[in-house]
């Protein structure tokens, strides 16, 4: 291979590791091998080529495994350029001993490179191919096997975890634990308020106390018990997770973000913070919450309340605190906020802790004049920040203007390209609201109290039973022999659905 080649491999391979999605096959996808080998008959050369490097990366061993592993990953098979009609391993064998050496090389140099930028800039290609499972999987599963077997998994977990929750209701109470949670589940599956909840229990001809009765013993617990259950049960849900080794093999990207709960009380409440003005309100309930923002594995790992108005020093306590607990269960490739943690003593935090972080920061006086002669994208390296040195600094031109990403992470000033794709890993962090949205949809309790405990009650519920819906989706891909999570085999509310039919 001439030096002119190899460039504009290193080109082609680099403009699409750029992009955010980072599968290997959509890699594959956009490059253009056909030019560089002599045409073949029966299937495209650049497809059959394609399937060859795809095989290496995501360490298939066989033909065999490669074409079964084809036919049940649409995505990956239309990527690499194949229809409906797939290679036999014969075609495979065949094609291979054709191919002549400048052929082999070239795949070799691809692979080789795909790899090392890969690497240097840790870029996930996804989990190499495991077939630990019947190719088989769907001939003899019915839809009513299916069904059973998300009722037997959910079942199985709320044996496991309902004991933990804790809502200290007496041995003489009136109702059980079990009634009152059930006007709270009714709640939450239908998106309204407690009251309306527990009048349709009643009319149904099902035992259950008024609204009130359920608020007053919930604002009986005190914020410790509720989040020691919380932090137990979410804990239980990770650790069978991680048993099942669904988190071997990998680094994962995190998020870390505030959620805020709008506040209509008294203005003096020693619970609430102030913040920006959004409906007629500038007052909320806080929280800093950390996420898992991988497809599939969007696990809640941990959330810690916020009371009055936090300073920079105790926020980067609080990041540390996040940043323990998220360890104890993956090992992290980048640590994701938004600007509002944009702060020396946050940057200084993570560095001390040796995580990677891409962080937005706000305009300074100092950056507003490198911006006004500067040509995009850029590295500023060494940016001086509030005592603190960011050693690289990324300004990209994006829709609504520049953009500024404070990162560790270590670049090239010459890598345009690979510089452009710090605001594509970025965008990851979005899989933190994409979280709360769903929650929000699904398993969330409407309520004007303006009780602390009764609110934080509610919003770490709601965690909970979203961890439960995200292990459930994972066993359930486990249970079919489907190799890649992500896909959703139950709803959230079908969860609490059967949440409430069994609990």
């Amino acid at each position: 291979m001439n030096r002119k080649e190899k460039e504009r491999i290193d080109r082609k391979i680099k403009s699409a590791l750029s992009s955010e999605n980072s599968k290997v096959s959509f890699i594959l996808s956009r490059l253009e091998l056909a030019p560089l080998i002599s045409p073949r008959r029966t299937f495209s050369p650049d497809s059959m080529l394609k399937a060859f490097i795809f095989m290496d990366l995501k360490k298939i061993k066989s033909y065999r495994k490669l074409r079964n592993y084809l036919h049940g990953e649409v995505d990956d098979r239309r990527n690499i350029g194949f229809d409906d009609r797939i290679p036999t391993h014969q075609n495979f064998s065949n094609f291979e001993r054709k191919l002549e050496k400048d052929d082999k090389l070239r795949i070799d140099y691809i692979i080789k490179e795909i790899t090392k930028i890969s690497s240097k800039y840790e870029i996930d290609l996804g989990r190499p191919y495991k077939n630990t499972l019947p190719e088989t999987y769907e001939v003899g599963i019915t839809k009513y096997q299916i069904n059973n077997r998300k009722k037997e998994l959910l079942h199985e977990l709320i044996r496991q975890l309902m004991p933990k929750l804790k809502m200290n209701i007496k041995r003489n109470s009136k109702y059980s634990k079990k009634e009152q949670l059930n006007v709270i589940l009714k709640a939450m599956l239908e998106n309204r308020f407690a009251h309306s909840a527990a009048e349709d229990l009643r009319e149904n001809g099902i035992k259950s106390p008024a609204s009130n009765t359920v608020l007053l013993n919930l604002s009986k617990i005190t914020v410790k018990e509720i989040q020691n259950s919380f932090v137990s049960l979410c804990n239980d849900t990770l650790m069978k997770a991680k048993r099942r080794r669904m988190f071997a093999g990998r680094k994962f990207d995190v998020a870390i973000d505030y959620t805020l709960l709008h506040y209509y009380g008294d203005r003096n409440h020693p619970d609430i913070i102030q913040r920006y003005d959004d409906r007629g309100t500038n007052k909320y309930f806080g929280f800093i919450t950390l996420a898992i923002v991988e497809k599939g594995f969007r696990f809640t790992a941990y959330a810690v309340p916020v009371f009055d108005d936090i300073r920079k020093k105790s926020q980067a306590e609080l990041v540390e605190t996040l940043i323990k607990e998220a360890r104890r269960w993956v090992d992290i490739r980048y640590v994701y906020a938004d600007r509002g943690f944009g702060y020396a003593e946050t940057f200084r935090a993570l560095d001390k802790m040796g995580e990677k972080y891409i962080i937005p920061i706000a305009d300074t006086s100092r950056l507003k004049k490198i911006l006004n002669y500067a040509t995009f994208p850029l590295v500023v390296k060494d940016h001086i920040r509030g005592g603190y040195t960011i050693p690289y600094l990324c300004l990209i031109k994006g829709a609504k203007g520049i953009i500024k990403i404070a990162t560790n992470v270590r670049l090239n000033a010459k890598d345009l390209v690979l510089i452009s794709r710090m605001t594509g890993l970025y965008s990851k962090r979005w899989g933190i609201e994409t979280s709360y949205r769903v929650i929000k949809r699904g398993s969330w309790v409407r309520t004007t109290s303006n009780n602390y405990n009764v609110r934080l009650f509610y919003f770490l519920l709601g965690i909970m039973i979203y961890n439960v819906w995200v292990l459930l989706n994972i066993l359930m891909a486990s249970y079919l022999g489907n190799r890649k999570y992500g896909r959703y085999y139950v709803i959230l509310k079908n969860t609490v659905e059967i949440f409430l039919a069994i609990t």
